[in-house]
């Protein structure tokens, strides 16, 4: 059930910590890329050194995964998971602006579970592709509203 890496979406903040988005044409797999409990922190107290240095390691582990198979990205780290397209019932992609804090969202909702990712950096340009994308794959099950 290898499959390849159809569409990415880097940087989403999502629970605790950073995540990249891999889509395949079955499944969309979250890979934990960095964040914890310490970046929390930091970012309370301002120390944007951290920050910074959290936002470098995070990149370089996005590339890191980018090179695997899906499988090999799915079970290189305990927090990381799949969300089989047969499971989604809703996906909706909200762009910056001022309802959602100028960041990118990310909606995915299963019968279980309700995943929101959100992302500071994604361009518009990248934005607008990850929607066609979702068009296209998952045409039954993207919304705009």
């Amino acid at each position: 059930m290898s499959g390849k890496i159809l569409f990415t979406i880097k940087n989403q903040g999502y629970g605790r910590g950073n995540y990249v988005i891999f889509f395949t044409s079955t499944r969309a797999i979250a890979a934990k890329t960095g964040g914890s409990f310490l970046k929390d922190l930091a970012t309370l107290s301002g120390s944007t050194g951290f920050l910074l240095s959290e936002k470098m390691q995070s990149e370089s582990k996005s590339e890191e995964l980018s090179k695997l198979i899906p499988e090999s990205i799915l079970s290189s780290e305990k927090n990381n998971f799949e969300i089989h397209y047969t499971e989604i019932s809703m996906v909706k992609v909200k762009k910056p602006g001022f309802a959602t804090f100028f960041a990118s969202e990310i909606h995915i909702h299963t019968e279980k579970k309700k995943y929101v990712f959100k992302e500071q950096e994604a361009s518009k340009e990248i934005i607008g592709k990850l929607q066609e994308f979702i068009k296209t794959t998952l045409p039954d099950k993207y919304t705009e509203k």
